[in-house]
Parts: C-alpha cells; sequence; structure tokens
C-alpha cells in the first residue's frame, strides 16, 4: 500500500489509481509490481524476484542497471 502526500492536495492519496493519475501528471511513472514468490530482505533476493518486470521496464526505457533504495518510516 502506498500513500502519497503533496502540497498541493489537502490530503493523502491512498489509492492506487489516484496515485499513478497525480504523478503521471508531473511526468513520474508509478506502477505496483507482484514477485512471483516472497524475497527476503538481502537486496540481491529482492532484485531477482522482481527481475521480470525490471526487464520489460529497462528494455523499454533504455536503463542498464537496477538498484533498490530500502524506504521505511524511519528514514529521515
Amino acid at each position: 500500500m502506498a500513500t502519497l502526500t503533496s502540497p498541493d492536495q489537502h490530503s493523502p492519496l491512498t489509492k492506487a489509481a489516484d496515485i499513478q493519475q497525480h504523478l503521471q501528471l508531473l511526468g513520474i511513472q508509478y506502477q505496483q509490481w507482484q514477485p512471483q514468490k516472497t524475497p527476503s530482505e538481502l537486496p540481491e533476493e529482492i532484485l531477482a524476484a522482481y527481475q521480470p518486470q525490471l526487464t520489460i521496464l529497462m528494455e523499454a526505457s533504455g536503463y542498464i542497471t537496477a538498484d533498490l533504495i530500502d524506504i521505511h518510516p524511519h528514514t529521515p
């Protein structure tokens, strides 16, 4: 589940379609993916679990690498 809080919104967006529409207006692509199997917390295993979706995105957009950023409520 994602929550998007934006200065130009009066309340946070929580529905995926609303978040996608808002970000699209800013030129940001938003997708939600489900892994084929639940990965461990190791970055390599997380990237491997999402590899099919990453490959499609990378080929379509010309990206050559993928990185993982761990964001949680305690991230500054």
